[in-house]
């Protein structure tokens, strides 16, 4: 943070003006700023900055990108590899890449959806599970580690990606199927009430 403050400061755009340093140093400064504060930022978010270790620039879309239109012609508008959660702020896209280092090794619960895009029921509770992970967040940000042993996240597997996760490590056999895991201590529980944000 040290160093992204002293940057930022080196950098913005309020201290370089054109009329003291000139046109094309402002034009770089402004650059610079603008590529430090995107730093900055994905290094700052832990899904970010994952989604960054492990695909690069293109975050999660790099998995999934085609090199022609024809390619995504004929694969990819069909293949249902699109994920409901990429980018959200509270629900991690897991992947096995992801798996050991954001869920294996902590003592985290993480709930978990297991889904397939080309599943109705998955994209009807698409928006209830977005609302019970901000609605989760809101109240440990809330409660301020008060009577917490553990942490709660939020993650989520599309189940056409990774096929290895859900067939292989959980033999999922429905869609949406939802699970409260912590792998360092062995839980794996199923969620079997209401798909609803409460």
């Amino acid at each position: 943070r040290a160093a992204y403050r002293k940057l930022s400061l080196r950098f913005h755009p309020d201290k370089n003006n054109a009329h003291v340093v000139g046109e094309e140093a402002a034009v770089w400064a402004d650059t610079a700023f603008r590529e430090i504060v995107a730093a900055h930022e994905l290094l700052s978010t832990p899904d970010k900055r994952a989604a960054f270790d492990d695909f690069g620039d293109e975050g999660e879309a790099g998995r999934d990108s085609f090199q022609t239109e024809w390619e995504f012609e004929q694969f990819g508008s069909q293949s249902g590899t699109q994920g409901f959660y990429a980018g959200h702020k509270h629900i991690t896209s897991l992947t096995e890449k992801l798996w050991e280092r954001r869920v294996g090794q902590t003592d985290t619960v993480w709930i978990i959806e297991f889904y397939a895009p080309w599943c109705s029921h998955c994209q009807m509770i698409v928006e209830d599970y977005k609302q019970a992970a901000s609605l989760a967040a809101t109240r440990a940000e809330e409660a301020g580690g008060r009577g917490l042993s553990t942490s709660v996240e939020f993650g989520a597997i599309n189940c056409v990606v990774d096929t290895k996760i859900c067939n292989e490590w959980f033999g999922i056999r429905a869609y949406p199927t939802i699970l409260a895991v912590n792998d360092r201590h062995g839980t794996r529980q199923e969620y079997h009430g209401e798909k609803t944000a409460d």
